[in-house]
């Protein structure tokens, strides 16, 4: 497959070993442009292993990550942040100090203007004023990620689904082809959960950008996901759209005897 057809992120056969232990093996993924790709599994399945291993952060024992058709099995994270490869995590480390504008305008700097982060951070002088590019691309970025006019918002005491929305629009910033969501909705409440769920809609359908999406929340994943691919044990199980999941014997059975999956049905 070659151009769009392509998958943006593909991971093949990756095996992970701790000692004795097998954390991933043999695991397939692949994350499409502007489609959003759900991993889901029970606690210990190997979901942030593999997050780790697409991300550059754990090397595999055998397997091979490809990032836009390239070879990145070996290359680090800063090496693959380069290439168009973005995270999130768990819990969003933002700094107090900053605004929100401020976050989204670092982050775009250090992808393709370091020595305006070197001049911004580490002279003391802050964060220098943008030229009319860069607010304008700061202004569509808040409204994107569903923070209009709220770039001159401190970020210190932020409700924590604000912030989420704020880690997200950081990760926007460096213009990503791939983003991998960390858990993005763990400890929000369900209406901030539902606008999660529609700004990853959004983004994904303004930006053409891949988006995989690991979850404890199971229902959120089959409703915004196009695929998803399901870990248990370290091995994938089962991987499709979401209604196959759904009805697949083996992910009923991971998932305590079906009952997750016939909650969210």
């Amino acid at each position: 497959m070659t151009g769009s057809d392509a998958p943006r992120l593909a991971a093949h056969g990756i095996t992970v070993r701790f000692g004795g232990l097998t954390a991933l093996d043999n695991v397939d993924v692949n994350v499409w442009p502007g489609k959003v790709t759900g991993l889901i599994g029970p606690n210990g399945a190997g979901k942030s292993t593999l997050f780790a291993v697409l991300s550059g952060l754990q090397r595999p024992a055998r397997g091979r990550v490809l990032l836009s058709g390239r070879d990145v099995t070996r290359a680090n994270a800063e090496m693959r942040a380069r290439l168009g490869l973005a995270r999130t995590f768990q819990h969003p480390e933002l700094f107090n100090d900053l605004t929100v504008g401020d976050h989204f305008r670092l982050a775009r700097r250090a992808r393709f203007s370091k020595r305006r982060v070197w001049t911004d951070m580490i002279t003391g002088r802050g964060i220098r004023e943008s030229d009319p590019d860069e607010e304008k691309f700061v202004i569509e970025l808040l409204a994107l990620v569903g923070l209009p006019g709220q770039g001159d918002r401190p970020v210190q005491g932020l409700p924590l689904g604000i912030s989420r929305l704020v880690e997200l629009g950081r990760a926007l910033a460096a213009a990503p082809n791939v983003l991998l969501l960390d858990e993005p909705t763990s400890g929000l409440d369900g209406v901030e959960t539902g606008l999660m769920a529609v700004t990853l809609e959004r983004v994904v359908a303004e930006q053409g950008v891949g988006l995989l999406i690991v979850e404890h929340d199971v229902d959120l994943v089959l409703s915004i996901s196009a695929r998803v691919t399901v870990l248990d044990f370290g091995a994938r199980i089962a991987e499709g759209t979401p209604d196959a999941i759904r009805r697949d014997p083996a992910v009923r059975a991971a998932y305590l005897g079906g009952k997750i999956l016939e909650d969210n049905a």
